[in-house]
Formats: C-alpha cells, sequence, structure tokens
C-alpha cells in the first residue's frame, strides 16, 4: 500500500508498521441462515474431501493439499462460522475468507494477506463492526438524506 493513502493512524501504533495489511470486503449480504450455510459447506467439503484436518492452527481445522492450497475452517456449529482458503499466487500469497453472523444475519466474504491468518477473530470482529456502522435503517430516507444518514 502506497503512502499516498490516507490510512488513519491508530493511537500508540507507528505509521504504516510491519504488521499492517489492508482487508478487502469483497462481498457483504443480507442472508438466511440456510442459505448461508449452504455456501459454507463448499469449504468444509474441501477439508473433508482432502481427508480432514490435518491441523488446528489459530483455532481453525486446516487441510494442506501438497500443491500448497490450504483450507480452514472453524468447528462446525461456531458463531461465527468462518472458512477460509489460502490462495497461493506468485509472489502475492493471501486468504480469501467467508463467514455467516446469525446475530446479524450477514453473509461477508473478504480478502486480505497471509499474515493475517493467526489474527482471524480479529478481522471478523473488525469486519462486522465496520459493517454494523453503515447499516441503514428501514424505511424511506429524510428529504436532507445527504446531509444526515440514518445509521442504526
Amino acid at each position: 500500500m502506497g503512502r499516498a493513502v490516507y490510512w488513519p493512524s491508530e493511537p500508540g501504533r507507528p505509521f504504516f508498521s510491519s504488521e499492517d495489511f489492508v482487508v478487502l470486503v469483497r462481498e457483504a449480504r443480507p442472508m438466511a441462515r440456510s442459505q448461508a450455510l449452504e455456501r459454507q459447506q463448499w469449504l468444509r467439503g474441501r477439508v473433508k474431501a482432502g481427508g480432514g484436518p490435518t491441523a488446528v492452527e489459530d483455532g481453525l481445522e486446516c487441510y494442506t493439499y501438497p500443491t500448497g492450497y490450504k483450507y480452514c475452517v472453524t468447528p462446525a456449529g461456531s458463531d461465527p462460522d468462518v472458512g477460509m482458503s489460502r490462495n497461493i499466487m506468485p509472489n502475492n500469497p493471501s486468504w480469501r475468507m467467508s463467514f455467516y453472523s446469525p446475530a446479524d444475519s450477514l453473509w461477508v466474504q473478504l480478502d486480505f494477506p497471509e499474515l493475517g491468518q493467526p489474527r482471524w477473530p480479529d478481522i471478523v470482529c473488525r469486519a462486522l463492526l465496520l459493517i454494523r456502522s453503515w447499516r441503514t435503517s428501514d424505511g424511506p430516507p429524510p428529504p436532507d438524506c445527504s446531509l444526515r444518514p440514518r445509521l442504526s
């Protein structure tokens, strides 16, 4: 990430540390539990197809294929239900995560760099906080909507 991009600093953290990374939210949508968990079954199927988890890493059940691809999931019935797959693009290893939050009836898919794997619970929490802050109330917008967004 270039220094020309606005990056609000956190109190006590140096600007642009080696531990910083950007999380890209690819999709966030309201979804019925049954539909979201059906989507999550694909990743669970990848772990099972590989012969089951070969390791537990940072609270995730993971299977690594000989090609280097890795699939990780939270234990069945977790809240939120998280599944991750590692992409092994040359010079840019990263994770694609999808999770379902029953409390929000929300399915989310996002990408982040490989170094973020140990921080996956924080990524889920911060993504939910951001998405919740943007959620709008039901009903028609007020006439001066552009001046005062209706946040719930």
